[in-house]
Formats: C-alpha cells, sequence, structure tokens
C-alpha cells in the first residue's frame, strides 16, 4: 500500500448468492484493490471476477454522474439535482391528485442489495401507494413452493453441505452463479459424498459432478414425480417420519404412482433405468441434500416442480437432518418491517414483472401515466421487449436512477445519478447463507451522484412527508437492525468486525419438526397451494410453448459467468469482434441448417428475432440452445425480444424459458 492508503472492510452488494466480505484498499479517494476477506466462513478470500471489478466499473469513463432531462428536442441535457427533482416531484403531485397515487408505477429489483434499500417503499407508502411490481423475474415460484410445503421458505446453511453423502445439484451451476460453494462441495467428495448434476444445458458445474443428467427442458417435475414413485415403490419412503410430520403423503403417494419411470422417460427424454438407479441412490443413501437452481422455476409449472422435488427430501426423511434438506434461498434473518411503513398506503395495486409490458398497457382505473425505475433494467430483462417498449414509450413520465445509461435508462425522460456499490452505508445479508455484513461508504460517489437515501429524501420534502426520511444512514442502519440487537446484532458489533453469523439463523432448518403451516406439519397436500387457485399437490405442467415444427429449439438464457444480468458490460465487452453474443448450439442441428461455427445467425420465435454468433456445443441437446441473458440491446443483445409473457403456476414467477424458437442462416 501506498502512503495514505487505508483498508476497509466492505460487502458485496451485488445480486448473488455469495454476498461476499471484501476489503478495499483506498488510495486519493479511489479504490484501488479489492481482495475477499480471507477470514470470512464462506468468502474464504477469494472473489468472482464480479466482485473484483467491482471498482473498475465504478470509476468507468461510461458513468453518468450528472442529472439530465430530455429536452424539446428529445435530446438529453445535463442540469441540477433542483431541476431534475423539482420537475419529477411536480408530475408526481399532479398525478396523484388526477389519477391517484395508483397512477405511478415503481419498479425496482435486486441491481444492488441492501437493508436501507427497502427505504424505497417506505417513500412509496408514504405517497399513498404506488402500483409495484408482482413475483419475480428471479426466483418466486421457488420461494411458493417452499412456502407451501413448509409455512415459510428456507435452506440449509451451506456450511452444512460437507455432511452430505449424496448431493444432487438441479438446475443450479455453482460454477458460475455461486462459486464459493464449490469448496464445499470438494470437502463433501472429500468425505465420500457423490454428486450428481441434472441441467438441460451441460454446464460448467459438471466438472464437480460424478454423473450428469440432461433432461428435456421443463420435465423437471415429471423427472421427479417418477423418482418419488420409484422410491415409494421399492418400500424406501420414510414410513415414520412421515406418520409424525407429513400431511397429504396418501394422496401424494397416489399421484407419484402414476410416474413410471419409463412414463417420465418419454416425458423428460431421460432412459427409464437412468432414473430409477438416480432415485435408488439418493433414497438410499443418508443423509442426502439437494440443491435447487433458479432456472427450472422459469416454466409455466415452475412452482409444481420445485414442489415436486422437495417432496423427494419429504418422502425420505431428509428434512430436519444435517447434511440433508433441500436448498434454495432463504430469508432466515430478520428484516424491519416497519421500515417500510407499509401502514401507511392507502392503495395497493400491483402487476406482473413477468407480463409488465402487456399489463402497462392494459392498466385503468388508473392509467399509468408515470414510471419511476431503479435498481433494474426491465427493457434488457424483462420477457417480451417489444411490448415494453411500447408501453413506455406511452407514458407522461420516465425517472431511471441508475449508474449507467441503460436500454431503459434510454427510454427515460430523466436520469438520476446514482452512487454505486461501495458508495453508500448498508447492512447486507445473503439468501444463501447466514452472515450480515456492514458495509460502510469506502469512498464518496463521483461528481453529482447521489445515495439513494439521498434521492428520496430530497423528494420526500418536496411532497411533503420529508421528517420521514430525516435520519441519517447510521441511524437508519440502527433502527434497521432493532429486531436482531436482542440477539447481538447490532451495528457497533458490526463495524467492528465487518460481519458475523446471525445467532438465531439455523444451521439445519426444521431440526424441531415445528412447521408454521395450517396443519403444523410439511403439507405435501397444501392448503396454501389450494387458496391460491393451484393444484394442492406437487405436480407436472407442461410448459407454455412445446416443441412443434416450426419452432423445434428451447431457447434457455442462462447467467454469464463475467455479468450480472446486464451490469457490468459497461466495464469489460466480452463478446468477439462481431459484436454479437454467442449461442450454443449441438453441431447437428446446426449443420443441418448449413450453419457453420462462428456463422452469424438469427433466432426466430413467435415474438421476434435476434442476432447471435453460433457456437458449437457437442455437450448440447439437439432440441436446446442456449445463450446467456443480460446482454443490452443497444450493444447487439435483445434476447427477450424473443420471449413470451408467461407467468409459473404459483408466485407469479415470469416463465422466460417457455420460449420455442427456430435458428436460420442471418441473410
Amino acid at each position: 500500500m501506498g502512503p495514505g492508503a487505508r483498508r476497509v472492510r466492505v460487502a458485496c452488494p451485488l445480486d448473488c448468492f455469495d454476498t461476499c466480505a471484501m476489503i478495499a484498499t483506498v488510495e486519493s479517494g479511489r479504490i484501488v484493490k479489492l481482495e475477499g476477506d480471507p477470514d470470512h466462513p464462506i468468502t474464504r478470500g477469494f472473489l468472482c471476477s464480479k466482485g473484483q471489478r467491482l471498482a473498475e466499473r465504478a470509476s468507468s469513463p461510461q458513468r453518468v454522474t450528472t442529472p439530465l432531462v430530455r429536452d424539446e428536442a428529445g435530446q438529453w441535457r445535463q442540469c441540477t439535482w433542483d431541476e431534475a427533482l423539482d420537475l419529477v416531484a411536480a408530475q408526481l403531485a399532479d398525478t396523484r391528485e388526477r389519477l391517484g397515487s395508483l397512477g405511478v408505477y415503481y419498479n425496482s429489483d435486486a441491481g444492488s442489495m441492501g437493508m436501507l434499500k427497502s427505504l424505497d417503499e417506505r417513500f412509496w407508502n408514504m405517497y399513498g401507494g404506488a402500483t409495484l411490481p408482482a413475483g419475480s423475474l428471479c426466483s418466486s415460484a421457488g420461494i411458493a413452493a417452499l412456502t407451501a410445503h413448509y409455512g415459510r421458505y428456507t435452506s440449509p446453511d451451506p456450511l452444512d453441505i460437507p455432511n452430505s453423502r449424496f448431493i444432487i445439484l438441479w438446475g443450479k451451476n455453482p460454477a458460475v452463479t455461486s462459486i464459493h460453494m464449490l469448496p464445499l462441495l470438494k470437502e463433501a467428495k472429500a468425505r465420500g459424498a457423490r454428486v450428481a448434476l441434472i441441467d438441460p444445458v451441460r454446464t460448467e458445474s459438471a466438472a464437480v459432478a460424478h454423473q450428469v443428467i440432461q433432461p428435456r427442458p421443463g420435465s423437471d417435475g415429471a423427472l421427479a414425480l417418477a423418482m418419488a414413485g420409484a422410491i415409494i415403490r421399492e418400500g424406501l419412503a420414510d414410513e415414520d417420519y412421515i406418520a409424525a410430520h407429513v400431511h397429504g403423503y396418501e394422496e401424494f403417494s397416489q399421484r407419484a404412482l402414476t410416474w413410471t419411470c419409463e412414463r417420465a422417460a418419454s416425458e423428460c427424454d431421460v432412459p427409464a433405468d437412468v432414473i430409477r438407479g438416480l432415485a435408488m441412490e439418493y433414497a438410499r443413501t443418508r443423509p442426502a441434500s439437494i440443491w435447487v437452481g433458479f432456472g427450472l422455476q422459469r416454466h409455466a409449472g415452475g412452482g409444481g416442480a420445485v414442489r415436486a422435488i422437495d417432496a423427494l427430501t419429504v418422502i425420505t426423511g431428509n428434512v430436519g437432518v444435517s447434511g440433508g434438506g433441500t436448498g434454495y434461498a432463504h430469508r432466515n434473518t430478520r428484516r424491519n418491517k416497519p421500515l417500510e411503513a407499509r401502514e401507511r398506503a392507502s392503495a395497493h395495486r400491483r402487476l406482473p414483472r413477468g407480463a409488465l409490458g402487456k399489463a402497462l398497457l392494459e392498466a385503468d382505473e388508473p392509467p399509468i401515466e408515470v414510471c419511476f425505475i431503479t435498481r433494474s433494467n426491465p427493457m434488457c430483462q424483462s420477457p417480451n421487449t417489444a411490448s415494453l417498449q411500447k408501453a413506455l414509450s406511452r407514458m407522461k413520465l420516465v425517472v431511471v436512477a441508475d449508474m449507467f445509461m441503460t436500454d431503459t435508462a434510454r427510454a427515460a425522460h430523466v436520469f438520476l445519478p446514482c452512487a454505486g456499490p461501495l458508495e453508500e452505508d448498508d447492512v447486507l445479508m445473503s439468501y444463501w447463507h447466514n452472515f450480515v455484513s456492514y458495509s460502510p461508504a469506502a469512498v464518496e460517489p463521483p461528481g453529482l451522484a447521489r445515495s439513494d437515501l439521498e434521492i428520496w429524501s430530497a423528494l420526500a420534502q418536496r411532497l411533503g412527508f420529508g421528517e420521514e426520511f430525516s435520519r441519517t444512514p447510521r441511524q437508519w442502519i440502527e433502527y434497521a437492525l432493532k429486531p436482531m440487537a436482542k440477539h447481538g446484532v447490532m451495528l457497533g458489533a458490526l463495524a467492528e468486525r465487518g460481519w458475523m453469523r446471525d445467532p438465531k439463523a439455523p444451521m439445519v432448518p426444521w431440526a424441531d419438526g415445528a412447521f408454521p403451516t395450517p396443519t403444523g406439519k410439511i403439507e405435501l397436500w397444501s392448503s396454501s397451494a389450494q387458496s391460491w387457485g393451484a393444484d394442492p399437490l406437487p405436480g407436472y405442467i407442461r410448459p407454455a410453448e412445446v416443441v412443434c415444427g416450426d419452432y423445434p429449439l428451447t431457447l434457455i438464457s442462462a447467467q454469464p459467468r463475467h455479468r450480472l444480468h446486464s451490469q457490468f458490460d459497461e466495464v469489460n465487452d466480452y463478446w468477439d469482434d462481431t459484436g454479437l453474443p454467442p449461442l450454443r448450439v449441438h453441431p447437428d442441428v446446426a449443420t443441418s441448417r448449413g450453419i457453420a461455427d462462428g456463422a452469424t445467425v438469427r433466432l426466430v420465435s413467435r415474438r421476434g428475432s435476434a442476432r447471435f454468433r453460433c457456437v458449437y456445443d457437442e455437450g448440447l441437446r439437439r432440441d436446446t440452445v442456449a445463450c446467456t441473458n443480460g446482454r443490452p440491446v443497444h450493444r447487439g443483445g435483445g434476447v427477450n425480444y424473443l420471449t413470451g409473457s408467461y407467468i409459473s403456476d404459483i408466485g407469479m414467477q415470469a416463465a422466460l424459458y417457455d420460449c420455442q424458437c427456430e435458428l436460420e442462416p442471418d441473410q
């Protein structure tokens, strides 16, 4: 370190399982180095490429650091904060007066995480209650599935993984999406555990697996039901555990027994003996765990699929035991609901994220005339891009708070430059592990960029409820941590070390056998699911689009290694010289259409088309093509011009992977 340099303990706020603890080296007001905290039990001293480049991204010359408004000719011009905020506040006040608060749609997601990010909900509740998004582009069908079974969703602590003797990675690719899981898997393997990987796409995580199974996309529910049926037929279900802790087993077993391995083989395109063998090995090896990825529930039957997979954990008695369980996501760490002040909203309305463009266009009583968008880039990430473009083009005012001129920002009338990661104080919690981290601002935001809290406070002042945002960031953090303070999770302790494990978070969920469901048991027959208008039992629903002659290929658009959704493309362009994103295609599929490796191709769906560079991949199924999500439209991307506005069976999850296409040479 140079003279005057200092080291600051911070944490990664990205939408990632690992929520890494980091050490930032700061010189002359700039972060010059980021390292993983070697003492953190999960981070273990190393970071992914995205975490390593957070500082580079923050100082990118492409970053916008001055407020912008559109002039009469539609061109951007720089302005002061007062001008931008006055314009926005005036339109918010006018819309509320004429249409009510629901005439404003507010869209946020997980572009950056943190306890204080929920102050945006406080702002809109104080405003009166804006129209908000419902469901998820990410994980909500799986969350609903586990909630239906257990009364709330939770997962085993990942530090318990080495105690498993058999591990199924079902649609999960930790080599890209959760790299700190890999050492835990290797430790389990060193202790004798076997690992099976189930994924339509042969991913990087195949390197840690003993067995790789590639079912037809969207058929996971059928595969899980057939495995359950085989386990029940062979008398391998844990009858004692079921009798004590499971509601609806008889009804579930009747359904599972209709799914023979041969029936599932036809549906999943996996040999019956492979399905049977996997079921027998899983049931006979204790303890066993299943770690479910988010991708497999991005189908019309996504919730039912996760329920069917979790039913395997339930009927084998792998609940509440070390090394067992279904791993997905959790909110083990308590959050301060009063922070959001939900009781202050006088009106409520939700629109589905998975059909956002369509919903905005059809909204009435009142119609939407203002969109305010933060921590998200829906023009790039939401399904059916064309419909959202149309909806935003009709708005009286579109406001975007961001660091970069994203696809969504390009559709805005006002751009508010916000602080980035490591430039504002917050407390971070993972939805995978159970450590809480304090992340103070390591550096000041560049130029005129402001923190989210400063933006909400300034707008609240203009709209007449500024006193509700009078706390400093440190005071807000202390307030947010109040529910955890009695367990020793306090700002002082966090600031001293940087992180600590929430002492109330379970290492092994449900070890006490107490479930907050109506019956007090795990509900395979779920009254909650029934109340949602869904199948009360775990089941299988085929994808919203099925293979047909015109569109025989299923498109999977998974997470990239070097970006997080649409983030980081501003700093490093990981694409080839053609400027086109790669599309992985089995060589037989490509050659049958006269397409060479490396050729420019066009992928066409019922809704639109997008251009790619063809990359031969013999590990891919012949009915599947694969790309990564997040490539900006204005930089040659646009995969969501292909996807449709489908919603899952439960959880209002965007069924992004129900997308049938055809591949053509680009003329």
